[in-house]
């Protein structure tokens, strides 16, 4: 594990038993919902929502409650013991750290809901005494394209903002350089946390760094081999960076792509969307992209100036 500057260290037993408390409920919750459902009488996610981040429910006494319905397994322990010692924890969504941003999720639905937890690794961020912009693209992008997220991602870390993305090749990576040449903090949120154990190439060079002074995160500790699932992982993730951010910039996008679930995402939910303004003569696919986007709402801009004008005037901590 070269890339993790975390070592396994001595974990309180309670703390080690409610890891694998959430671990397990995670892991099983679209087995076991309809159960907890009943067992707080409520009848979807939404009124659960409410209750869990009411006063009237402690942590303590909503996992000595769910407990009866977890099982943990010799595997699950395995679990458990790996990502501890891969420096990873877990955030619920009772914790004071946890993203106020993720619970303001307007119309949670049985499909589109915060996830109850998120497994971090890296710095732990001040996730809700900080600006999150969110600065996300295609993976194939243009050169001009490129340089223009790599001098917004300077831009915007030179101002204090925190830059959350994907991790992904193209806008998403030039983005995280250009915050981290200039000693900027980056959230990626990943669809699993792959990243760690197996980062991509392109991630290897860059990953402690991000770790250092930002932080990755994830509602799945582990990839599961069903195509079904990893290609919703990859479009669920996407309601986490929009969720978490008090902007979403889009620099360049194809049509279908993840941009497109971010737009969706992040103006169902009233969040303010930015797109980059393209040239004239300009790839045809981005044109196409950029106007659908204008069409669900983005405001286009067409300098880095645009943007910081934008949050100074629009968003404030």
């Amino acid at each position: 594990m070269q890339y993790i500057h975390s070592s396994i260290h001595n974990i309180a037993y309670e703390e080690l038993q409610e890891t694998i408390l959430w671990h397990v409920l995670w892991k099983s919750w679209n087995k076991l919902r309809n159960r907890i459902y009943s067992l707080f009488r409520v009848n979807n996610i939404e009124e659960l929502l409410g209750l869990l981040i009411s006063a009237k429910l402690t942590k303590d006494e909503f996992l000595s409650k769910v407990k009866k319905y977890l099982n943990p397994t010799p595997e699950d322990y395995k679990e458990v013991n790996l990502l501890i010692s891969m420096g990873i924890k877990i955030i619920s969504i009772f914790d004071d750290v946890y993203p106020a941003e993720l619970i303001k999720m307007k119309n949670p639905s049985e499909h589109i809901y915060p996830p109850l937890i998120l497994y971090h690794v890296g710095s732990f961020i001040d996730f809700n005494n900080k600006i999150l912009i969110a600065v996300v693209g295609t993976r194939r992008c243009s050169k001009e394209g490129y340089n223009f997220a790599l001098e917004l991602g300077k831009a915007l870390s030179s101002k204090g903002y925190v830059i959350v993305n994907g991790l992904a090749r193209g806008i998403d990576y030039a983005a995280t350089i250009g915050a981290l040449k200039t000693k900027g903090v980056v959230i990626g949120v990943r669809p699993w946390l792959d990243v760690i154990d197996t980062p991509p190439k392109y991630l290897t060079g860059i990953l402690n760094e991000i770790l250092d002074r930002g932080c990755i995160i994830s509602e799945n500790a582990f990839k599961r081999d069903l195509i079904p699932w990893i290609k919703m992982q990859f479009q669920l993730r996407n309601r986490i960076i929009s969720g978490l951010s008090h902007l979403v910039v889009i620099v360049e996008a194809r049509k279908p792509g993840g941009s497109m679930h971010q737009i969706e995402y992040a103006l169902k939910r009233k969040k303010p969307v930015l797109i980059w303004k393209l040239k004239t003569k300009y790839n045809n696919e981005f044109v196409r992209a950029y106007k659908e986007f204008i069409k669900l709402g983005a405001k286009e801009f067409e300098t880095i100036d645009d943007v910081l004008s934008y949050i100074e005037q629009n968003i404030t901590k």
